[in-house]
């Protein structure tokens, strides 16, 4: 797992080297920043998907006019959706998924690369590194010490276990389009796996009082989110001859 990542520590350093040393076009300077939002959709092998929500603010810079460095902070609500077979005496089974949601502060850097697509386009691929705080989750506490709460509890995994601090990268490209020559719309698809355990330990049995019979994460998980995001970029544009 060590190797992994610093191969793709690695990978990064060599992505962010070739952007600095692009030396092909005018090198273009001053600050460029902008705002992205969209749906978020979380993922995990035998749950249902989780659709939520993100928000981002970002800038971009220390590059040419088709290369750059970017930092973002951002807010990403990221979860799984598990799904639960409530207890019947009859044949019939009906399956129904309750939403686990981390909401998360995000800060990430990386690099971005665009190509010409038409005289009105470009098209871009981004990567990039990401450290993550989860400041909410609606999973409930777990009191070890009062027997009665499992009784009342209907979620099989609690706030006692959830990882505080994540990390993992970014991988993503998408269509941008001038408005003028200082304003920019884009459409991004980024998806972003993380490399350490959102959720580490779970709590195992049933809820008496529902009949729901819980899914077993003893492993924990690791949060893997699509996003989509529309956004617009402003350009303080300085040229260097």
């Amino acid at each position: 797992m060590k190797m992994k990542k610093l191969a793709l520590l690695i990978v990064l350093g060599v992505f962010i080297t070739s952007v600095l040393c692009a030396q092909d076009e005018p090198l273009v300077g001053g600050m460029q920043w902008g705002f992205k939002l969209g749906p978020s959709m979380g993922m995990r092998g035998g749950t249902s998907p989780l659709f939520r929500y993100h928000g981002v603010a970002f800038i971009e810079g220390g590059g040419n006019e088709n290369s750059s460095l970017y930092a973002a902070v951002g807010y990403h609500a990221r979860g799984i959706a598990p799904r639960f077979t409530p207890l019947s005496l009859t044949p019939t089974f009906r399956t129904v998924s309750i939403p686990s949601v981390f909401h998360n502060i995000s800060l990430s850097f990386g690099m971005k690369k665009k190509y010409d697509y038409t005289n009105d386009l470009k098209y871009y691929y981004l990567f990039g590194m990401r450290g993550e705080f989860t400041a909410k989750t609606n999973l409930p506490y777990l009191d070890v010490q009062n027997p009665k709460q499992q009784q009342q509890i209907n979620n099989t995994m609690f706030s006692n276990y959830v990882r505080r601090f994540n990390w993992g990268m970014d991988i993503g490209g998408g269509l941008e389009r001038p408005f003028s020559e200082l304003v920019t719309g884009f459409l991004e698809f980024r998806i972003s796996p993380d490399f350490s355990f959102q959720y580490r330990f779970a709590n195992l049995g049933t809820t008496p009082n529902t009949g729901i019979a819980s899914s077993v994460f003893t492993n924990g998980f690791k949060n893997l989110s699509l996003e989509l995001s529309l956004g617009i970029r402003f350009w303080n544009k300085v040229i260097y001859e």
